[in-house]
């Protein structure tokens, strides 16, 4: 294993079980419980996604740069644990948590999502990783952008962090592209 994904995965692994453990004991094994882990895991994946999101965009010896196959594989670690708390809070609901409204449109644009994360985790350096993560970054946006319209306070924090996220990425893909002062006096000689 890369070793910047094990020095990751070192403390990320335990404390997400360590999270998920927490909440099932303090809420219950029940539906409320299941409910608050699918909202913990949706926010730690949100973490790990934006840290290897923005990462794509900062210089390679930026902590988030040099450790992206850590925060990949730990994204999809909490990520895979949000969609095994949606399975057990389908379980619990008798899939009325399923059943919405344009769950089924929802579904398969998060599958899509669950493929490219795990994807990624396997090979950070990949296409899918850099260019499949605005298909996720699209995903957590559209999840995220209405509930922040109806109740900023607690939601609206998400949108900033993609929107902070997307516009490292982008502004470092950009900074990258332009030559520098240097480089067009070298050219124009």
């Amino acid at each position: 294993m890369n070793e910047t994904r094990a020095s990751v995965l070192r403390w990320a692994a335990p404390a997400l079980l360590l999270m998920v453990a927490l909440v099932l004991i303090t809420r219950g094994f029940g539906e409320p419980g299941v409910r608050e882990v699918v909202r913990w895991t949706a926010r730690t994946s949100l973490i790990f996604f934006c840290l290897s999101f923005a990462a794509w965009g900062l210089s390679a010896s930026a902590w988030p740069s040099r450790h992206r196959p850590g925060l990949l594989a730990s994204l999809a670690l909490s990520h895979g644990l949000h969609l095994l708390a949606i399975a057990a809070l389908t379980w619990h609901t008798s899939g009325a948590n399923v059943a919405e409204r344009g769950a089924l449109l929802r579904l398969a644009g998060g599958m899509l999502a669950y493929a490219v994360i795990f994807v990624s985790a396997w090979r950070p350096g990949g296409g899918w990783a850099r260019w499949g993560s605005f298909w996720v970054w699209t995903v957590f946006l559209v999840s995220y952008l209405p509930r922040a319209i109806a109740s900023p306070v607690p939601f609206g924090l998400a949108v900033v962090l993609l929107a902070v996220a997307m516009v490292i990425r982008v502004w470092g893909a950009l900074s990258r592209s332009r030559p520098t002062e240097l480089e067009s006096v070298r050219k124009a000689s």
